[in-house]
């Protein structure tokens, strides 16, 4: 059974159901398994995600857990949306040394007061192909307490020059090195 909120504290020795705080589970890719399609994941403490991350196709949100550690999302590799995504309080790190790190592929990705850590390039399209038609792209960064977030390029496609047929960018307290059309 898919839950509509799903627990995920990384620092707990083992994976519990993720039903509540003090069952958690205690990995990103589990936590993506048990969420429903509009639920929500909270976050408690760093989270370390060793590989590429594929998120389902379903719409998820981001928390970080009330009375929880303060939240991290530490990303080694790269980020790919099948649906929207949005991440509330919860900071997110990218160490890779390539920094082509997020590939929304059209769908909606937004942060809010989530710190963003590593200069990450964003691509609102693909990595690989072009997308379909009447979709928009859609990045709203909105952060009321800027500290060092900050990203590198965005780009208003996909890598390789693969199409965007609309976009969207909202950014409101973070850096950005440039915006490529």
């Amino acid at each position: 059974n898919l839950l509509k909120e799903v627990y995920l504290n990384a620092s707990k020795s083992s994976s519990g159901s993720g039903q509540t705080a003090d069952t958690a589970v205690n990995n990103f890719q589990e936590a993506l398994n048990l969420v429903s399609n509009y639920g929500s994941i909270y976050v408690s403490g760093e989270v370390d995600i060793p590989d590429d991350v594929h998120m389902p196709s379903k719409l998820i949100f981001i928390k970080q857990q009330v009375d929880g550690d303060e939240a991290k999302l530490k990303f080694e590799k790269k980020l790919y949306l099948n649906n929207e995504l949005y991440i509330k309080d919860v900071d997110i790190e990218f160490s890779s040394m390539d920094k082509d790190c997020i590939f929304t592929n059209e769908y909606s990705l937004e942060l809010t007061n989530s710190e963003v850590i590593g200069k990450p390039n964003i691509f609102l399209g693909s990595e690989d192909k072009d997308l379909q038609e009447d979709s928009v792209a859609a990045l709203r960064i909105l952060n009321d307490n800027p500290s060092n977030n900050s990203i590198g390029n965005i780009t208003l496609g996909g890598k390789d020059n693969h199409t965007v047929e609309d976009a969207a960018v909202t950014l409101k307290g973070i850096n950005v090195e440039g915006i490529i059309d």
